[in-house]
């Protein structure tokens, strides 16, 4: 928030001042911080609706055609042009007026004379008292106190304007809910800190009660606005800051109010914090008592006497309960403020009641129940859940002695049984225990275990042999057919021993069986673990009748023990067996039904006979079925499914159908017996039907290396070869296949890859499809989990189905060179986190991403190819808009000294990470590189590498935990047009974590160093060569700037060429950052020699007591005087601009009169105790945007 603030503080209008001391208005907002301008002119100008959308404002149509306003509500901001012509002013606000001249804010509860508080509907004032006189008019528009309610008390009858006086105090009738308390039960609160306090860039004011007269800037210009806050819209915590929170039935004053809100003008950068009520800021009407869930209150501010008051409307949260956990003494342990629904946990204050000296490991002779909310249970579960709305006062209940047969012990913050000896039939657990903590195998049992509302934990070392009971209270278990279960998971931790029929509700995710139980019938509805019914003996599983073959393939025919059986609730008998994803009659001869799983082709075995109906219904990603020569019936439905295409049958005897047998998949038969089907159906189906279903296709299921595969070559009816239709799909590669490349089938040219082809693969590491592959199945590489590099050759479309690349977590690099594709379910490719290249200016890839920001594949590059070498795989792409050829990709195990393709410009993302044989890239195919991206390197085994003059941007981490890396070169020279270049900024974590690393020298061309980059890492010094000293950037203005978070006791910043004489610049240029100051920003005597001495620790020098007097200035005349000897020239003051035209000002060495040469290209300056006392001012880094805007294009 206190960023976004920083942000939005830049964008206030500052517009010409006509003339000035009257007509200063502000611009209002409510809730986040929002800013707008005023324009100062002979009349007041009046934006009381301005900034309106969103936050519930009244537009004023008047005010809105005067001054053109637009209502956003977009971006909550309005755009406003006073209109040339005079223009009428508003009316003002309808408010009561009485004299204020002798207005004090009230001592104690209650509204100040400067309020405007709404009573009730009849009857006598909320204020109470005695009447008083009607009120009378008065030339201030807003002055009270006005109470808006009929004067029938004893007082005044309320007749003038000012709407009668007090009343006697008895409460009108009206729509309240419940009786109001007498009294205020709530201490009047203090005003809450400034949000601002511990912002050091922000600095706030109390507003001056006799308001601000603004002076306009160079421009006649004044910019003021107006900033409200509430807790709706606060990040922090409101009760750290000490702010009052509204809750419904909660007393309401104008001090509360305030205290509620913070309210911000900012005039000319300068901000002010209303602290209280005055002339120039007031309250309008609100309830004494809210008994509403909403409360909307107007307040006015003007910014002097002379200026028109404007209106804002701030609308509160209002908390439907305010909840107080008393103590012994009736102080407040906490407050809380829940939402409808929400607990209130008192387990961290339970300790606090229990006896002084009490300590974790002590055994309780007394325990402490817990509270009472006087509204029914006698004690409350330690997560209480207010039953009503309103302010709820939780009281203690007396402690309670622990019965003999418990041994209860306090365990860090909750009262623990650890010990039962009890033989009672009946075992009720004292009230107060919130934990079950018994060594283990140790229960507590009787015949029934009642369980008080405090229980929170350890529920399952209670046995009970027939019941458990419940306290209502109790909002952590509930008993449910003698049974206990968890109330919010629904688990179920408590069945009775003797309990011989369980039936288990849908959906409980967890179930406890106890030992030594007497289960005989148990009856689920969902599939879960079979361990769980390890624990039962002889027993049936009841399962439902149509989900049995669902429940058969989860667990077997005997879940958990070879004792049970699993049995269907209709008692129905099943003789099914589950074989290769498919229910089968356990003679084999009936396929009955195919499992959910099933996907791509399905091979029905040999052997099998019928097909029942339904078999398919339940694998819509079954596509194709191969029928043996064994099958004699297909039943009606039997090959009905939604993704089945095609079904081929092997046999020469045409097997019995149906009319439905099929849906909407083809037969497909061999032209041999193609004759035979079509006058066997014709017979069944009809002829019409028969030649509409049936096709001829020489189909083959061949096996190639270990690649089982499936070969159609459709003919017409006439037997005419129709090879364009020819395809050739993958089923299934070999479990232990590491690569697949084109010539993998050797002549064979593969079109499709089925579903599931590879999946499983778990030693497959690159994948190179050939051009003629067109379709991925589903799931083709799902759980490949080594899979690094993938590349599909296909030019001009490539079909990706659903899951192709689930689970593969390994993938460094895509490919796709197709320049249309098609993705199946584009939401489950992005949730995969698989990411892909694809050519630029391709279509279809990302069509289904809800916006042009949310991609999955990055279309930058054309050409992009597969490169074998160095003993892996690489990646290239060209670049076409940019003219650059980029290295996107790597596999793993690339090692040794890797040479580039010529012309390579651009290292990607993370192209080496993780590379650990990788040692270098050689320098002369660095040299054309340009840009090297995020984490090129990381974790890498790179020793050495020279980062050429061409690189002038470098990413994130580019050498982040190159634990190998010794040694790194940046090189510098002149370009083609004579400009000196090489890197210009060293970016956040470069260096990070290179432990190896013990020195770095920075080229001059550095312009601005990140913080942190040499964190974790053994860099000891660093050199820099720029005559002007770097910028130190931080990623919080609240962060000094630290080269390493744990830098090396000896770590030194050396200056060398022509940086060496200028370390007092580098010192006055630095010591803001290492204090979190702003570059160029003033410092106290005492920051400056504290920043002062960090920036001196940097170079080795010791530490100053106290800063050097600055040098007096040098007489104008001694620019002009005859030029003294060496001996007695005088040196200039260090705050002079250092040049070879000005030797004199540069640093010396050891303090003596000799000059450095600020060109000497080499030498570490020596030490000089001189302190310049210039601030170099901040200058802004360039946005990293136009240094990757390739990327980001």
């Amino acid at each position: 928030m206190i960023a976004f603030m920083k942000q939005l503080q830049h964008s206030v209008w500052s517009l010409p001042v006509a003339k000035v001391g009257t007509g200063v208005v502000a611009a209002i907002f409510v809730g986040a911080a929002a800013f707008g301008a005023i324009q100062l002119s002979g009349q007041a100008f009046d934006p009381s609706a301005f900034l309106d959308a969103g936050f519930n404002r009244q537009a004023n149509p008047e005010y809105n055609t005067a001054y053109d306003i637009d209502h956003s509500e977009a971006d909550g901001e309005a755009n406003m042009q006073a209109d040339q012509e005079e223009t009428p002013q508003p009316e003002q606000p309808d408010l009561q007026q009485v004299d204020a001249s002798s207005w004090s804010q009230n001592e104690g509860s209650g509204s100040s004379a400067l309020s405007v508080v709404e009573g009730p509907a009849s009857g006598g004032t909320v204020l109470g008292g005695e009447g008083g006189e009607g009120g009378t008019p008065s030339d201030n528009p807003l002055t009270g106190p006005v109470i808006n309610g009929d004067g029938n008390g004893s007082g005044g009858d309320g007749t003038g304007e000012g709407q009668g006086g007090n009343g006697d105090g008895n409460q009108g009738g009206g729509d309240t809910p419940g009786p109001i308390p007498p009294t205020d039960p709530d201490p009047r609160p203090s005003l809450p800190d400034d949000m601002y306090g511990n912002v050091g860039w922000i600095e706030t004011h109390p507003f001056p009660e006799a308001g601000i007269e603004p002076e306009p800037d160079e421009n006649g210009a004044v910019s003021v606005s107006f900033a409200v806050y509430t807790e709706e819209y606060m990040l922090e915590d409101p009760d750290e800051l000490g702010m009052e929170r509204i809750y419904y039935g909660m007393y309401l004053d104008d001090w509360k109010l305030l205290c509620a809100t913070y309210f911000y003008v900012t005039v000319n950068d300068t901000m002010y914090r209303l602290e209280n009520y005055s002339d120039n800021f007031k309250i309008g009407a609100f309830p004494e008592v809210l008994t509403s869930d909403t409360l909307e209150v107007d307040f006015f501010f003007r910014l002097n006497v002379n200026d028109k008051w404007q209106t804002e409307r701030v609308k509160y949260l209002v908390h439907p309960n305010k909840v107080i956990v008393e103590g012994w003494d009736g102080t407040s342990l906490k407050t809380r403020y829940p939402a409808v629904g929400q607990e209130v946990y008192l387990d961290d204050v339970f300790s606090s009641m229990l006896p002084a000296g009490t300590e974790p490991g002590m055994p309780l002779t007394w325990v402490f129940p817990g509270w009472t909310d006087n509204e029914g249970s006698s004690a409350l579960s330690t997560t209480y859940l207010p039953p009503r709305k309103g302010r709820i006062e939780l009281q203690p209940l007396p402690l309670a002695p622990v019965p003999p047969e418990f041994q209860v012990t306090y365990q860090w913050g909750n009262q623990a049984l650890v010990g039962y000896t009890g033989t009672s039939p009946v075992c009720a657990l004292p009230e107060g225990i919130q934990s079950i903590d018994l060594p283990f195998g140790r229960t507590v049992s009787a015949e029934v275990v009642r369980i008080p509302a405090s229980l929170r934990y350890g529920a399952g070392a209670l046995v009970a042999s027939r019941a458990y009971e419940v306290d209502e209270g109790n909002t952590t278990f509930h008993m449910q057919d003698g049974m206990l279960f968890e109330t919010e998971s629904g688990a179920l931790y408590g069945i009775p021993t003797n309990k011989e029929t369980v039936v288990i509700p849908p959906g409980t995710p967890l179930i406890v069986f106890p030992e030594n139980n007497h289960i005989k019938r148990i009856e689920v509805s969902d599939v879960i673990e079979p361990e769980y019914f390890e624990a039962l003996h002889g027993a049936e599983i009841a399962v439902p009748a149509d989900r049995y073959i669902e429940f058969l393939a989860a667990w077997g025919a005997h879940p958990g023990d070879p004792s049970n059986r699993l049995v269907a609730d209709t008692g129905e008998e099943f003789d099914y067996v589950i074989r290769d994803g498919a229910a089968y009659t356990t003679d084999g001869s009936t396929l009955v039904e195919v499992l959910d799983g099933a996907k791509g082709t399905f091979f029905v075995p040999e052997g099998v006979q019928v097909v029942k109906e339904g078999a398919f219904a339940k694998c819509p990603r079954v596509d194709t079925v191969v029928l043996p020569q064994s099958v004699r019936v297909l039943e009606r439905e039997s090959l009905v499914s939604e993704g089945l295409t095609r079904v081929l049958l092997e046999g020469t005897t045409p097997p019995t159908v149906d009319a439905e047998t099929f849906g909407t998949a083809e037969a497909h038969v061999r032209f041999a017996t193609y004759d035979t089907y079509l006058r066997s159906w014709s017979e069944q189906l009809g002829t019409a039907a028969a030649e509409t279903l049936l096709a001829a296709d020489d189909f083959t299921t061949p096996t190639v290396n270990g690649y089982h595969l499936l070969s159609l070559a459709p003919r017409a009816s006439d037997g005419t070869p129709n090879t364009a239709a020819n395809e050739t799909i993958i089923l299934r590669a070999p479990a232990d296949a590491t690569q697949f490349a084109p010539d993998t089938l050797g002549d064979i040219a593969p079109t499709a890859l089925g579903a599931g082809a590879f999946e499983g693969c778990t030693a497959l590491s690159v994948v190179e499809l050939p051009a003629s592959v067109k379709v991925i199945g589903d799931d083709a590489f799902a759980g490949c989990t080594n899979l690094e590099a993938f590349f599909s050759a296909s030019p001009d479309m490539i079909v990706i189905g659903v899951g192709s690349f689930a689970n593969c977590d390994a993938l460094r690099m895509a490919a796709f060179s197709a320049h249309e594709g098609q993705v199946a379910d584009w939401n489950d490719l992005y949730s995969s986190g698989f990411r892909a290249f694809a050519p630029y200016e391709s279509v279809g890839y990302d069509e289904g991403s809800p916006d042009r920001y949310t991609l999955i594949f990055e279309t930058m590059c054309d050409d992009l190819r597969l490169v074998r070498g160095f003993g892996g795989v690489l990646l290239y792409g060209y670049a076409t808009i940019y003219d650059q050829l980029v290295l996107l990709g790597a596999t793993s195990d690339v090692g040794g000294v890797v040479s580039l393709e010529p012309g390579t410009a651009v290292i990607y993302f993370n192209v080496f990470k993780d590379c650990a044989n990788l040692t270098s890239i050689d320098d002369a195919s660095m040299a054309d590189v340009e840009e090297i991206y995020d984490y090129a390197f990381a974790r890498s085994g790179l020793t050495d590498i020279v980062i050429s003059q061409k690189v002038f941007y470098m990413g994130t981490g580019v050498f982040e935990s190159c634990r190998a890396l010794e040694q790194v070169v940046f090189e510098e020279g002149l370009n083609d047009e004579g400009d000196l270049v090489g890197l210009d900024w060293v970016t956040e974590d470069m260096f990070v974590g290179c432990t190896k690393l013990t020195s770095v020298t920075f080229p001059s061309t550095v312009l601005w160093v990140d913080y942190g980059i040499f964190t974790n890492s053994a860099v000891r010094t660093v050199v820099f060569t720029s005559e002007e000293a770097p910028i130190l950037t931080r990623p919080n203005p609240t962060f000094p700037f630290v080269f390493s978070e744990n830098p090396p006791d000896d770590f030194k910043i050396e200056l060398a060429g022509v940086a060496a004489g200028h370390r007092d610049d580098y010192i006055q240029s630095w010591k803001n950052s290492l204090i979190a100051r702003p570059n160029g920003s003033e410092l106290t005597p005492e920051e400056d020699l504290r920043a002062t001495n960090l920036a001196r620790a940097l170079f080795g020098l010791p530490a100053l007591e106290a800063l050097p007097a600055p040098d007096p200035p040098t007489p104008l005349e001694a620019a002009t005087a005859p030029e003294k000897s060496a001996a007695s020239q005088e040196v200039a003051p260090l705050d002079e601009p250092t040049s070879p035209e000005n030797p004199a000002s540069l640093n010396t060495a050891s303090g003596n009169n000799e000059t450095v040469d600020p060109l000497a290209p080499t030498g570490v300056e020596e030490e000089n105790d001189s302190t310049a006392q210039d601030v170099e001012p901040e200058k802004d880094p360039p946005e990293r945007i136009e240094q990757t805007g390739k990327r980001e294009e």
